[in-house]
């Protein structure tokens, strides 16, 4: 581990496989990460159907199952500029020295900042992603519990009728 602490953030519409490779990666590059719970104030829509509270729930109960301790949770809402939204990640988390992300929106604004950022592996993405799941989910397709958590599976399974109608 070479670094204190890391940011890792994603939506997580749901958290998935992909979602926790990167975040395994982060905790082999850090000491400690926050999973950063991207535009938070979306839910019950067909690209974020999920609260922040469910996300936080799946994350939280994925990475213990794992026995995974090594993590804080933080939701970050959107905000009207990238300042307001590169300010309020630092005031809750200070001492953030790497930010792990494939987001070029999220690159851009940590690296205006002299904060170094890394891009996570991207295994299986063309296979693996929200949209996907969701699509899967939507038109009744089983195999999107392929792509999660067998514990995130679980939880997913009971908010399945929110998911499919959006």
């Amino acid at each position: 581990m070479v670094y204190n602490k890391a940011l890792f953030i994603c939506r997580f519409q749901p958290f998935h496989l992909g979602h926790l490779k990167s975040l395994e990666f982060a905790l082999a590059e850090a000491k400690h990460v926050v999973v950063g719970i991207g535009s938070s104030q979306e839910h019950s829509t067909d690209s974020n159907p999920l609260t922040a509270e469910e996300r936080m729930h799946i994350i939280d109960r994925v990475l213990r199952s794992k026995r995974i301790r090594r993590y804080s949770i933080l939701e970050i809402p959107d905000f009207g500029t990238d300042r307001e939204w590169y300010e309020y990640i630092m005031n809750f988390e200070e001492g953030i020295d790497i930010v792990i992300t494939s987001n070029p929106g999220v690159r851009k604004v940590f690296k205006a900042h002299g904060i170094r950022v890394m891009m996570p592996p991207m295994e299986r993405r063309n296979e693996i992603s929200g949209t996907i799941i969701r699509r899967k989910i939507r038109n009744s397709n089983d195999s999107w519990r392929e792509l999660v958590h067998p514990v995130a599976a679980k939880i997913i399974q009971e908010k399945l009728g929110r998911i499919k109608g959006g």
